[in-house]
């Protein structure tokens, strides 16, 4: 989040000025607006669609740090939540299921969320998969076409001697699975 600005100090930025980062629905043959989509400030990170078209999930960027799940047919947010634990950092990297519409996941480097979508009550819980003390940085996240497969990917120094952990492996499968 920005600091509050100082007098005299151009490193900090006052969170009044923070601009909203919209999202922009067009209707391409139309060449008409169809929505514009208003909660991040700062910038929009990344953006994902449902396997059927029913929502998009957005991740705002720094100066926000939430992921919201919007309805494409009512053209509104449904609920959000922040993306990440404040100590993990700023996800950066969001994916959909390729299976089901209420599953995405969003990531952050050594923590992946996955999140699923409670229509009825307008929610989103997460399960967050814990990677240790592997020291990786998580560059992608893609939805797999099985019963809620995720496949992560993610960068090591190649100095390091550790190797990747079956077992968190098991553990992404098993809370995407649940």
């Amino acid at each position: 989040m920005p600091q509050a600005q100082k007098s005299g100090d151009p490193r900090t930025v006052n969170p009044a000025i923070v601009p909203q980062a919209d999202i922009i629905s067009w209707d391409y043959e139309k060449k008409e607006l169809l929505a514009r989509l208003s909660l991040h400030k700062g910038k929009v990170e990344k953006l994902a669609f449902s396997p059927n078209d029913l929502y998009l999930v957005s991740l705002g960027g720094q100066d926000d740090g939430n992921v919201v799940v919007w309805s494409i047919a009512k053209r509104d947010a449904i609920c959000g939540s922040p993306a990440s634990a404040q100590s993990a950092g700023n996800a950066t990297v969001l994916a959909l299921s390729r299976c089901r519409d209420e599953m995405f996941v969003s990531a952050v480097n050594g923590t992946i969320r996955v999140w699923e979508l409670d229509l009825p009550n307008r929610k989103i819980r997460s399960t967050e998969c814990q990677m240790g003390q592997l020291k990786r940085v998580i560059t992608c996240i893609m939805g797999e076409r099985g019963e809620g497969d995720i496949t992560v990917g993610v960068y090591y120094r190649p100095n390091q001697e550790e190797a990747f952990d079956h077992e968190f492996s098991k553990k992404l499968a098993e809370a995407a699975r649940s």
